[in-house]
């Protein structure tokens, strides 16, 4: 930064005055399935995990009961008073144990040779740092949902479907028709959620259904009968053209912040607080310290964070959704031809 001292304003212009919105520092990566996790489509009419935001820290047990199975049912009837089919209630423990970090330093040296306020510089750079948390956290969901995928009705855990046709890449109608059929086989209820990249990316493009991470990028027409959540990584961690599908409300992203409440605390040399990512909706803690020796900020952003998915044992041993929790893993088993 040595080189831009003594610039005057009228001099002095930043990258992202010149670039605009491709301006690196306020770009966003396409985290789809942290934003399908987050979206209004998902957590609509979904009552939120009540971990509390004041401080104090506490586990939360999830109770739920497993529904009747067609071996329960007598094909003649009794005349007593016994029954051998006890429902006892089931119950799990969600742990808010997960914590990302993310650490900013400023020195005031180098801060006086900006022209701009040091708020200004410094709010943005945090803003830069956010999709770097982001891009983490999507990966680190990935990850668990790649170990956490739920069975299809046949009891499989990956079905394969053709999403373009072999020598003329046209896209093949039939193959969104195939994945809502394994959908509805078991159930599951709204428009599936579809995230992924690659072959699934291009698929959505030409037939224009993606809809709902459209402040990174992605902003195409909405088709309702499904969802479509661009995500660069997905590939990476899930697999060559494999892609998830998750009903809404199967999944869900639970949060905790450490200062919040009474341990919100700030004075002229530190604060302990929060601060929310305008993009995503999602609360990070905020630790800033004020070093008077080196005349510099160190801001650190963390994120304490887990994930609920609907117990493998939700659907009792016999039924036919045994091992279902709405969340699905396709892959794409066409190929793409390019140029010879």
């Amino acid at each position: 930064m040595a080189f831009t001292e003594g610039l005057c304003q009228n001099l002095q212009v930043n990258l992202n005055d010149v670039a605009g919105n491709n301006a690196p520092q306020l770009k966003r990566d396409r985290v789809g399935y942290l934003d399908a996790i987050v979206s209004q489509e998902n957590t609509a009419g979904v009552e939120l995990m009540p971990v509390p935001t004041n401080g104090k820290y506490r586990k939360v047990q999830v109770n739920y009961a497993q529904r009747g199975v067609a071996a329960e049912v007598a094909l003649t009837c009794t005349n007593n008073c016994t029954s051998t089919n006890e429902h006892e209630p089931k119950e799990t423990i969600v742990d808010v144990d997960n914590c990302l970090e993310t650490s900013l330093l400023f020195n005031e040296d180098e801060m006086r040779k900006l022209c701009e306020a040091d708020s200004l510089w410094v709010s943005q750079t945090i803003m830069g740092q956010m999709n770097a948390i982001n891009v983490a956290l999507d990966k680190q969901m990935l990850a668990l949902q790649a170990t956490n995928f739920g069975n299809f009705a046949d009891g499989t855990t990956l079905k394969s479907v053709k999403l373009f046709e072999d020598t003329s890449n046209a896209s093949r109608a039939i193959a969104t028709a195939q994945i809502r059929h394994q959908y509805d086989l078991v159930g599951a209820s709204g428009a599936p959620m579809m995230i992924g990249g690659g072959n699934l990316d291009l698929f959505a493009k030409v037939n224009q259904i993606a809809c709902c991470n459209s402040t990174t990028g992605t902003d195409l027409a909405r088709w309702t009968d499904y969802m479509y959540f661009n995500d660069r990584f997905a590939e990476s961690v899930l697999g060559a053209n494999n892609f998830a599908v998750l009903a809404p409300g199967a999944v869900q992203l639970i949060t905790w912040n450490r200062y919040a409440g009474e341990y919100a605390k700030r004075n002229d040399v530190f604060e302990h607080g929060t601060i929310t990512d305008p993009f995503t909706g999602l609360t990070y803690d905020l630790k800033v310290h004020y070093d008077d020796c080196a005349d510099r900020w160190t801001i650190k952003l963390q994120l304490h964070w887990t994930m609920f998915f609907i117990p493998a044992n939700a659907f009792a041993s016999g039924d036919d959704n045994e091992g279902v929790n709405y969340t699905f893993n396709f892959e794409d088993c066409s190929t793409i031809v390019g140029c010879d």
